[in-house]
């Protein structure tokens, strides 16, 4: 039960914060046991990543990869640690990164989310996600950031369009 919980609060509080102290349960866990228990619970949250503001040396806004979760990482292949301080236009197509950046910023700007079904050419093609973009206060010094998570509901499209087609 502790577990569940733990995951439903760090699901939306776990950036750059220990589970247990969180929560505020009193309990601690000691050092590699907590780091284990940590990672097993980081292991379950659906594919998410935080993204935060910065400029860069030609003083233009980009937003960086501050965390990923491990699903969102093997997604793509690749390391959480693998997209730590890349924007997407290190990791992705000029034209995916340019929507994505375009998406990011208006997210960021007007602090209204984007919930959308869209194509992901990033996956592959013919993939669909559903994606959630929201800003959201990051842990280091309340800055706001950009957490983006998003759900491969390719086979519910093509079965939505089957069922169009068959009407």
């Amino acid at each position: 039960a502790q577990r569940i919980l733990i995951y439903q609060r760090l699901r939306y509080e776990f950036f750059g914060k220990k589970p247990l102290e969180v929560f505020g349960t009193g309990a601690r866990l000691a050092g590699d046991e907590e780091a284990v228990h940590y990672q097993a619970i980081i292991g379950e949250i659906p594919p998410t990543c935080r993204k935060k503001a910065v400029v860069d040396a030609q003083g233009r806004r980009q937003f960086v990869f501050v965390w990923v979760s491990p699903s969102w990482a093997q997604i793509f292949g690749k390391k959480p640690e693998e997209f730590i301080g890349k924007t997407d236009f290190n990791l992705f197509s000029l034209g995916d990164a340019e929507k994505f950046a375009a998406d990011d910023a208006s997210v960021f700007d007007t602090g209204n989310p984007i919930v959308t079904t869209e194509p992901n050419h990033a996956l592959g093609d013919d993939r669909f996600v559903s994606v959630t973009k929201k800003r959201v206060r990051g842990s280091i010094a309340g800055e706001f950031e950009i957490q983006v998570s998003f759900h491969d509901v390719t086979n519910e499209v093509l079965l939505d369009r089957a069922n169009s087609r068959a009407r």
